[in-house]
């Protein structure tokens, strides 16, 4: 075990270890999100439109996944991309209480879902972070 207490492999558990908190925990708001009331700080929706807009995302991610991961890797390293992967959680929280607002005040308009595939969006850059982990971080 001590041989293993190296510095690469503890950055890269580590970075791991907090990437998956961070997505763990986006990814069980998200549907509490949709479901909970607009006068509570969600977005009111049935569990079929739920259920709809997270296949579609779960879709979106996958084709995305496939072809684009190898050419932002080719482009900006893993390095650039598990940072930015990251960062994005920010956005991604910080569009909650966003979104919500947008739908108090406008009702589930077109901003509403706009702002909401934004963050699905977003969600998608924060996965490429996954398979960033085990590649070398120059």
């Amino acid at each position: 075990m001590r041989a293993m207490m190296v510095w690469p492999v503890l950055l890269s558990v580590s970075n791991y270890a907090l990437l998956a908190l961070l997505d763990i925990s986006y990814r069980a708001i998200q549907p509490l999100f949709y479901s909970t009331p607009i006068s509570f700080g969600g977005l009111g929706q049935s569990p079929a439109r739920i259920g709809t807009v997270m296949a579609c995302f779960g879709i979106m991610n996958g084709i995305i996944q496939a072809l684009c991961f190898a050419k932002f890797i080719d482009r900006w390293g893993p390095k650039r991309v598990f940072v930015t992967g990251m960062a994005m959680f920010m956005a991604l929280f910080a569009l909650y209480p966003i979104i919500n607002h947008v739908a108090r005040q406008q009702g589930l308009s077109s901003v509403v879902w706009v702002l909401a595939f934004l963050q699905l969006g977003l969600s998608v850059i924060c996965d490429m972070a996954y398979g960033t982990c085990s590649l070398p971080l120059e």
